[in-house]
C-alpha cells in the first residue's frame, strides 16, 4: 500500500490533536477546552477560631543579644 507523505503527515497531526489525559500520558492541565473548575465563596467567615487568643513578641528598648543575618544574592 503506498501513501503519499503529505496524508501520512496528516493523520500523524491527526493523531497528535486527538490525544488528550485519557488517551494518552498528557496531564490534565494540558487538555483543550477542559472544563476549569469554579470555586464558590463560602458562607462561613475567614480567620481563625474566635476563641483562641493569639501572641505577637513585643520589640524591646535593650536586647540581649542582636544577631545579623547576611542575605547572599544570586
Amino acid at each position: 500500500m503506498y501513501f503519499s507523505y503529505s496524508i501520512i503527515g496528516k493523520l500523524q497531526l491527526l493523531n497528535r490533536v486527538t490525544l488528550n489525559s485519557k488517551n494518552s500520558s498528557k496531564p490534565p492541565a494540558s487538555d483543550p477546552n477542559r472544563k476549569k473548575g469554579s470555586r464558590k465563596k463560602s458562607d462561613k467567615p475567614s480567620g481563625g477560631q474566635k476563641s483562641h487568643v493569639g501572641t505577637t513578641l513585643q520589640k524591646i528598648e535593650d536586647p540581649d543579644e542582636i544577631e545579623v543575618i547576611r542575605v547572599l544574592s544570586q
